[in-house]
């Protein structure tokens, strides 16, 4: 029995390093990393120890990523690794798990991203360096890039940073992210301040997004900064509303 034991502990030990000595670049490729919405230049190094270089996420730059394996992972087939990402549009680090099914999950992680980097972001919010704060704790997505699941948490001070220039005292805005059926949904608002603010962006898998914003103010510095941003409404109802699609805005 302790032959046994003891071969079998080999074994198992045998399969460990020989599976953790496979290029990143071949495991990347098998789990179909970019199949969900994840791009990369270079994979370099082993899932023991690796890096990804130039990531793009949903076409968003996010820059090296580094990879540790947990090598038990491996043997419940669901291999598991710890990363940091650090870029010029940021820095974060997390918990990401695949399977055999090519879903991925993202657990216990947090970002902070600056915004003035994020192109997907109006040009007239880029212009000051601003962050959004993002933890998540259990987000998994599909084979396709879906959303399975989502639990995360959202803070910027865009506003505030923004809100100089209009001689606005802007109000730092929480919200969160779910999935609602295959999308990713992203809420935010105010939760001090004498205006109403909330917004709301919803993202698929095919990086299409519709993004809609509403603001309820009787400061007429905030509304005629409004109108200039696009917002529709009148000083008079205090109410502005924002809409913007990706599909509207693609040339044929």
């Amino acid at each position: 029995m302790r032959l046994l034991s003891g071969f079998s502990f080999f074994v198992v030990a045998l399969v460990i390093a020989l599976l953790a000595y496979l290029p990143l670049r071949v495991v990347t490729q098998a789990i179909g990393l970019q199949s969900n919405g994840i791009q990369f230049d270079r994979a370099v190094g082993t899932i023991w120890r690796g890096s990804l270089s130039d990531v793009h996420v949903g076409g968003e730059a996010i820059g090296q990523v580094n990879l540790n394996l947990n090598a038990i992972s491996l043997l419940q087939l669901k291999p598991a690794a710890s990363f940091e990402f650090v870029g010029a549009a940021g820095n974060g680090k997390g918990l990401i798990v695949t399977g055999l099914n090519r879903e991925l999950e993202i657990k216990d992680a947090f970002a902070r991203i600056q915004l003035n980097t994020f192109k997907h972001l109006d040009a007239q919010l880029r212009r000051s360096p601003s962050t959004l704060n993002l933890s998540i704790s259990n987000l998994k997505i599909g084979a396709a890039g879906n959303c399975i699941e989502a639990a995360g948490g959202l803070k910027t001070d865009l506003l505030t940073v923004v809100g100089r220039s209009w001689a606005w005292d802007g109000p730092a805005m929480d919200g969160r992210i779910v999935c609602v059926g295959d999308d990713y949904e992203l809420t935010l608002q105010n939760q001090t301040g004498l205006d109403e603010i909330s917004a709301k962006a919803v993202l698929r898998s095919d990086n299409t997004y519709d993004v809609e914003a509403s603001v309820k103010t009787q400061n007429p510095r905030l509304s005629n900064a409004l109108i200039s941003y696009g917002f529709k409404g009148q000083a008079a109802s205090d109410e502005f509303y924002y809409s913007l699609s990706s599909v509207e805005t693609q040339t044929p």
